[in-house]
């Protein structure tokens, strides 16, 4: 007859809890890192890329005006 107070059977649920807990511990830790990681690199440098991006529209912007003016047929204000 089998010992109700077996504590080496791997399937009860004490000595499976610790173990469950110790999982859902390290994945939220995970999670909570890549996080962190998420937004102290990836987010700065995908705003670095966007500002640079504007930043190249608006120099284009200016040189077509720019041009668009030197070759307007209509003369500037003297």
């Amino acid at each position: 007859m089998p010992n109700a107070t077996n504590t080496d059977d791997p399937n009860t649920k004490s000595s499976s809890s610790p173990n469950f807990l110790f999982s859902i511990f390290a994945t939220l830790l995970v999670v909570f890192i890549m996080k962190l990681y998420y937004d102290k690199i990836f987010v700065p440098r995908i705003q670095a890329r966007k500002a640079a991006k504007e930043m190249e529209m608006r120099e284009l912007q200016k040189e077509n005006d720019n041009e668009d003016e030197s070759h307007s047929l209509i003369p500037a204000d003297p």
